[in-house]
């Protein structure tokens, strides 16, 4: 969850209302500060911390005072400080402001963009979160099943209760069930503790099952006993604990043939199969490419601790023209490789080209080229001359969104081939 931490000494309980409010629905925790004598002091104190913690980021700092002069101001923004809010001014106002400084959460990055196809599943994404019931998020490596499942939950009433995340291919054979419900001292040669399994963390929260595909056999029946008895014991302990999380899973494989060849159990599968999403591939949402990329570079920059670039227009050509095989994860590599790389305060084009050429960058990644590129060529020119032109017809042959054929057509040159009106 994200933080704001507000220092000032009298700060009305309307503005703490207001902020606490508003940081609710954007899934942030709102801490106040007003144990200090002088403003400059406090936000010294926390700068210093900073500089010495390791780990994560800190929360951004906000001063909000009533009497403040701008020399005082302009020092505390040099010593650390993201803003000084003047007081009084009416609360929303404020906590709007205040609350701008928060970066964006990752489980938005995905979830950004305007195309029709996006807003239909952020909506219902956003009904979903509101019930109880199972999600199944398919789609291939990178799509943001995992930020996905972490936005339906900071959206949903478990938002305050805890968020585990549970890789499945992570996790070895023989402790499975110890990790997923804990265990009893000595349960087993080793246990010397008790341990407390996954379920049982997640109580009153979400618990989400990555890559539920890989979950061993062994294991899918207990899981299902869990799911439909909703209480479970530890390894080797007699106490019945209540199940009260929501199960939200995910993979980028086939449950629907899993479920054919008898590696994955059918009852499990229709038991988790609630609510069923699936994310598009980044080649297949190509419209919303130039939100997802000022997200991103929101967030890396604030990560990097670096200003913010601006884009020569090359850019998100060149960014659309690659196929992205590995999604939102490759790109967002991509843009901080490039980043990384500029030394000015434009990012280039000639940049992101560099940045795709590193060796552990896919070569499906890169732009189409040589016998590739003739091939999609004459796939596209073959789909749009059998369709008449009608790029609808040509993208269901094709089996692509009809927002990518036209990206690909301008890309290929093949802009002739659609009759004007």
């Amino acid at each position: 969850m994200s933080q704001l931490l507000v220092i000032g000494r009298e700060i009305e309980s309307d503005y703490r209302g207001a902020l606490q409010q508003e940081g609710r629905k954007l899934g942030a925790r709102v801490r106040f500060d007003s144990d200090f004598e002088r403003a400059d002091l406090c936000v010294a104190g926390v700068s210093a911390g900073r500089e010495a913690a390791s780990g994560g980021p800190w929360p951004p700092l906000v001063v909000m005072a009533r009497e403040i002069g701008v020399d005082d101001a302009v020092a505390l923004m040099r010593m650390g400080c993201a803003d000084v809010i003047h007081l009084p001014r009416p609360p929303a106002e404020a906590a709007a402001r205040a609350l701008s400084w928060l970066p964006p959460k990752l489980s938005e990055r995905v979830l950004e963009g305007m195309s029709p196809a996006s807003r239909a599943l952020k909506n219902a994404l956003r009904q979903a979160a509101r019930f109880g019931s199972s999600v199944l998020l398919l789609g291939e490596t990178g799509t943001g099943k995992s930020q996905v499942a972490r936005w339906i939950h900071d959206s949903s009433p478990r938002s305050e209760f805890p968020f585990v995340h549970v890789n499945c291919t992570a996790l070895a054979p023989a402790l499975i069930e110890s990790e997923f419900f804990g265990h009893q001292r000595g349960a087993f040669t080793g246990a010397s503790e008790s341990h407390v399994g996954h379920f049982e963390r997640a109580t009153g929260g979400s618990i989400f099952l990555d890559e539920i595909g890989d979950l061993p056999l062994s294991l899918q029946a207990k899981l299902l006993h869990v799911l439909e008895e909703r209480r479970f014991e530890r390894v080797g302990g007699s106490l019945t604990i209540k199940m009260n999380a929501r199960v939200i899973s995910a993979t980028n494989t086939d449950l629907d043939d899993r479920v054919a060849n008898g590696s994955f159990r059918a009852d499990l599968f229709f038991r988790l199969n609630g609510l069923r999403f699936r994310l598009p591939a980044l080649r297949d949402r190509l419209e919303d490419l130039p939100a997802i990329v000022d997200a991103g570079l929101q967030r890396i920059c604030s990560n990097l601790q670096i200003p913010r670039p601006t884009l020569e227009e090359e850019v998100h050509a060149l960014l659309r023209s690659c196929l992205w095989p590995g999604n939102i994860r490759e790109l967002l590599n991509v843009l901080e490789r490039a980043l990384v790389q500029e030394t000015g305060g434009v990012l280039r084009a000639e940049t992101i080209a560099r940045a795709l050429e590193r060796p552990e960058s896919p070569a499906s990644t890169r732009p189409p080229t040589g016998r590739r590129l003739e091939a999609e060529r004459e796939a596209t020119r073959s789909a749009l001359i059998s369709s008449g032109g009608n790029v609808a017809r040509a993208a269901r042959r094709l089996g692509i969104p009809r927002n990518t054929l036209r990206y690909r057509i301008e890309r290929l040159g093949l802009v002739s081939l659609i009759p004007r009106d």
